[in-house]
């Protein structure tokens, strides 16, 4: 999860350029401002989901946000701009380790680990 400050084509080609391999096929709607993903993406294919079946079609990104949204307003009822996406960090790392439970130590202990070898 990014925060972007806008929706521009131009923002919106720097985040995916970022975040994706240029060699990537990406399936966004058809917004307006996806257009020129095929400047950053080799392949990108729209489709045009009714409002009724963006649940089904996007099932996981409509739950990442609602789970975002519903975590940040209760938690914390308002976070300013600059820890926004420390926010969202943090919420990608629980979501995305949310079925470790009893082994959270011990894989928190092994990035501890790894990152110090890096440095």
């Amino acid at each position: 999860m990014r925060v972007m400050l806008d929706l521009k084509s131009t923002t919106i080609n720097k985040v995916v350029k970022d975040s994706l391999n240029p060699k990537t096929e990406v399936k966004p709607d058809s917004y307006s401002s996806y257009k020129r993903l095929n400047e950053v993406v080799k392949k990108h294919v729209f489709k045009v989901i009714p409002p009724e079946q963006a649940g089904k079609e996007l099932p996981w990104v409509h739950i990442a946000i609602s789970f975002t949204k519903r975590n940040l307003l209760n938690n914390f009822h308002h976070v300013d701009d600059t820890y926004l996406q420390n926010k969202l960090d943090e919420f990608t790392y629980r979501l995305n380790r949310r079925y470790l439970g009893d082994k959270l130590f011990g894989r928190l202990l092994i990035e501890c680990i790894s990152f110090c070898w890096i440095i």
